[in-house]
């Protein structure tokens, strides 16, 4: 059978600006008054944010539109050039129910992709610390519009501690009502390939389940649903095209000491890259995001259409 796609793809990119004040200044007040993660990690911005937009252009170059998800539009980029035909910029307030805005909880924000003005029904979620380090094709991500993922589940599941063991078994708990039991489901920090219709429909069942957990959550909490729930319904409800691309994906976990070879040799055998600040990285990170910028303009070098 021939592989195609009748629907275009688009790629859906949520990016968090630290400095833009106003966002900042809203941050900081609701910092105050709100439990949940606060993480310093997930607001830090090592400046590889351009690097992104170079990788899809020379990778990624069949992509229909890029829709990038910012709270605010003081949160643009100085070096974006918004007039690019391919770049949709899509505020929070765009696209979310009014009730959650301020929001600093990205579980929140990918919960209602299925809400962006115009999205394709097949899209791409990826996020700022990946590299298309090698050149992609359509049908690794959609083969005649249906989802390419690696299926990888079991029976039974282990609770860990952490917040986000919490989210993923509340994830897990949805799909116990889909199939009646518990699956373990092995989880890549990866890029998703999503149909945009099947999270519409996954709307329509768990609605109430899925605004409840979002409740008094302007942070990540514990008790929240992400949107790792329609990857797992996906997968079990077998719309996706059964295809081992996660091995070509690889976590790069940045640390102090992480040198400027061994990225490059990541970006150089794998076809994904995700260079992924943590809570490892401690203290001074000057030396590192130096280190990280050099590996990045060493394979990509070249100013893309997408900056000015």
């Amino acid at each position: 059978m021939k592989e195609f796609n009748s629907e275009p793809i688009d790629i859906v990119i949520p990016w968090v600006n630290p400095n833009d004040e106003y966002w900042f200044k809203q941050y900081s007040y609701w910092k105050q008054k709100c439990t949940g993660m606060k993480s310093p990690e997930r607001i830090r911005d090592f400046g590889n944010f351009k690097y992104w937009f170079r990788s899809v252009e020379t990778n990624v170059p069949w992509v229909r539109y890029i829709f990038l998800i910012i709270p605010y539009r003081t949160s643009i980029p100085s070096w974006l050039n918004i007039k690019h035909p391919k770049i949709k910029i899509i505020t929070q307030e765009d696209y979310l129910p009014a009730k959650y805005n301020p929001c600093f909880n990205s579980y929140i924000c990918t919960m209602y992709l299925h809400l962006i003005p115009g999205l394709s029904d097949n899209f791409i979620y990826s996020n700022h610390d990946f590299i298309f380090s090698k050149l992609q094709k359509e049908e690794d991500y959609f083969i005649n519009d249906k989802p390419v993922r690696t299926i990888s589940y079991v029976e039974g599941r282990t609770v860990g501690k952490t917040m986000f063991d919490y989210n993923i078994r509340n994830d897990e708990e949805i799909i116990k009502k889909i199939t009646g039991k518990y699956y373990k489901f092995k989880t890549w920090h990866t890029n998703f390939a999503f149909k945009k219709s099947f999270i519409e429909f996954m709307w329509t069942k768990f609605g109430k389940e899925f605004e409840k957990s979002l409740e008094n959550s302007k942070f990540r909490q514990k008790w929240n649903i992400t949107d790792l729930v329609f990857d797992y319904a996906q997968q079990i409800s077998g719309i996706c095209i059964n295809k081992p691309v996660c091995k070509n994906t690889k976590y790069f976990g940045l640390r102090n000491n992480s040198t400027k070879q061994s990225m490059i040799d990541y970006m150089n055998k794998y076809s994904v890259v995700c260079f992924n600040d943590n809570e490892y990285v401690k203290g001074d990170t000057t030396n590192l995001q130096k280190k990280l910028i050099e590996a990045l303009d060493f394979k990509f070098n070249e100013k893309c259409s997408f900056e000015l």
